[in-house]
């Protein structure tokens, strides 16, 4: 799991860095908000910790960059601040930040743990949207072909009703599978006639360089 620290006080930046390193995270840093909205296109972090007061904007103005960028705004974002003002706050969370961590309150310890936390919070989005498309394919496909489709990936189990028994740990990592599965059934539909499903990535992999893909699946026709 990788984190982005975007903050231009060097020195809790390493302390902060070094503690996640130890358990496990790979961990890239920026000093600028520009750099860092950079930096999160590129890399595609599981979580960014951003601090509020940078050097050339500020913090919030760089979420509302993230949240507006179709390829970044899947990631999650921390707010990380020594001030502790109720408006940056409030803003912040309107924007879609998904903590407001206060620096002064907060040992090296327990930022991990919260990042842990919020990393795991992450997976659960990816959890509902894996589960909403696979009950659009039974929708579509109907519970047959779509069945022997599904019990083909991976990670996945799944009962005759459609009902999902079993999911990898991360289910980023039966996207791809899934969406392989069924783009085989219906290449050459008219695109007016497609729905579009919106995944998030197509494997974790992926994910280190996008975050969002607009995935075309056709409705169901009278002869599937």
């Amino acid at each position: 799991m990788k984190i982005l620290i975007v903050d231009d006080d060097v020195a809790i930046s390493d302390v902060w860095s070094l503690w996640l390193k130890r358990e496990g995270f790979e961990v890239i840093s920026a000093t600028t908000g520009r750099d860092g909205f950079n930096l999160a296109k590129k890399d595609m972090p599981d979580l960014i910790l951003l601090d509020q007061i940078l050097p050339d904007i500020k913090g919030n103005d760089v979420l509302r960059m993230l949240k507006q960028d179709p390829q970044a705004k899947g990631i999650p974002v921390a707010l990380v601040s020594n001030y502790s003002e109720n408006n940056l706050m409030q803003e912040a969370i309107q924007l879609g930040a998904t903590d407001y961590i206060l620096k002064f309150q907060i040992e090296p310890q327990d930022l991990v743990n919260r990042s842990k936390t919020l990393i795991q919070d992450g997976n659960k989005d990816y959890q509902t949207l894996v589960t909403n498309a696979i009950q659009k394919q039974l929708t579509i496909f109907g519970p047959g072909i779509a069945l022997i489709k599904l019990r083909r990936i991976p990670g996945l189990a799944i009962a005759d009703d459609g009902t999902i028994t079993s999911m990898p740990d991360d289910p980023r990592s039966i996207i791809k599978p899934l969406v392989d599965e069924f783009n085989t059934l219906s290449p050459s539909v008219v695109k007016k006639t497609m729905k579009p499903l919106l995944l998030l990535t197509q494997s974790i992999a992926d994910l280190k360089k996008q975050a969002q893909q607009e995935v075309i699946v056709p409705p169901r026709t009278a002869d599937q």
